[in-house]
């Protein structure tokens, strides 16, 4: 049961956060198991996200559905960029081929070029390449240590918002065509 006075307490705290906020990151987590696929199609066309964060486990590596991830965001010509987690957990040797093979698959099948980001000054570097869709950054973070957090987060708060110039465009486009007449 949804606690009344709470929503409506939300709902007058939100427009202050956005009001007074310079920026708003709108994270939707899809799933990540086989049986919700249509769940998460349904949720990745319908909220049109700016760019697809595609979590791996560092020490369970790329899974069926990481591909099928990957592919979904290549079809919707998202930009994406991979985060590997629990790289405090993972041996050193499971973690090093799993990023060996997301390089490849980004290499070889997506034909991106996989950026490793160690350091925020990697990352300033990709910002606005990566919404042409043709970088992909690979973060490596855990949540345990803190490790890569920090800069992850501001790669993510510097990031531009590319939807917005593509519908302006599409607009421009559609008057352009209108006006023609």
């Amino acid at each position: 049961m949804t606690n009344v006075v709470h929503t409506q307490k939300k709902n007058k705290i939100w427009p202050d956060i956005v009001q007074n906020s310079e920026k708003i990151v709108h994270l939707l987590d899809m799933c990540g198991h086989e049986k919700y696929l249509k769940t998460t199609m349904h949720g990745l066309t319908s909220q049109f996200p700016d760019y697809c964060l595609i979590v791996i486990g560092a020490n369970m590596g790329i899974q069926k559905m990481t591909k099928e991830h990957l592919g979904i965001s290549l079809a919707m010509e998202i930009p994406m960029f991979i985060v590997f987690t629990k790289i405090d957990i993972a041996p050193d040797i499971v973690y090093k081929e799993n990023y060996e093979k997301i390089k490849k698959i980004l290499k070889t099948r997506c034909n991106k070029v996989p950026v490793n980001i160690s350091k925020f000054e990697d990352a300033e570097k990709i910002i606005d390449p990566i919404s042409t869709g043709k970088v992909t950054p690979i973060f490596s973070v855990s949540s345990c240590t803190g490790e890569g957090i920090d800069i992850l987060r501001k790669f993510m708060n510097a990031l531009p918002k590319p939807q917005v110039a593509k519908i302006e465009e599409s607009k421009f486009e559609e008057n352009k065509v209108g006006n023609a007449d």
